[in-house]
Parts: structure tokens; C-alpha cells; sequence
């Protein structure tokens, strides 16, 4: 895969239920006091999501779930432009 610009990529769990399957190829780190969820999903999703943040602070948020997609790959494209 190409890489999309320079990106700062981190991944961020509620809950340590259902990280194990990811074993240790995934450093994912705590959203601590609930930061990401208050600010971005304050609505409760299921599982899985994503938020995209440009240097401006504008952002694009994907709710529920998840997967690599040609969707996404767009979005992402449009999004860091």
C-alpha cells in the first residue's frame, strides 16, 4: 500500500474486551477519562469507528464498523487534501 501524506496514527479503545484477537501487532492505547468518545461519539455506537483529524482541526467520523475499503481509501484521500 502507498502511504497517504505524512499521518500520525493511534489507536484508541473504550474497553480492553475484544483487543486480544489483535494480540500485540497493535499498540492501542486507553481513552482516557472517555476524551475521544465525549468529544467525537457521544452518541453510543456499537463497536469499532474511526475519526479522522486534519491539522486544522476538521474532522471526519465513520460510527460502527470498520474495515479497509475502497470507501474509505476515498474519504481518507478527499480528507487529507
Amino acid at each position: 500500500m502507498d502511504a497517504i501524506g505524512k499521518i500520525k496514527q493511534l489507536f484508541i479503545y473504550k474497553s480492553e474486551k475484544g483487543l486480544k484477537p489483535y494480540g500485540t501487532k497493535i499498540d492501542w492505547q486507553p481513552d482516557i477519562y472517555n476524551l475521544i468518545e465525549n468529544l467525537f461519539l457521544p452518541i453510543h455506537y456499537p463497536n469499532g469507528g474511526y475519526v479522522l483529524i486534519d491539522k486544522y482541526g476538521n474532522y471526519l467520523i465513520q460510527r460502527g464498523e470498520y474495515c479497509y475499503s475502497e470507501a474509505f481509501i476515498n474519504d481518507l484521500n478527499f480528507f487529507m487534501k
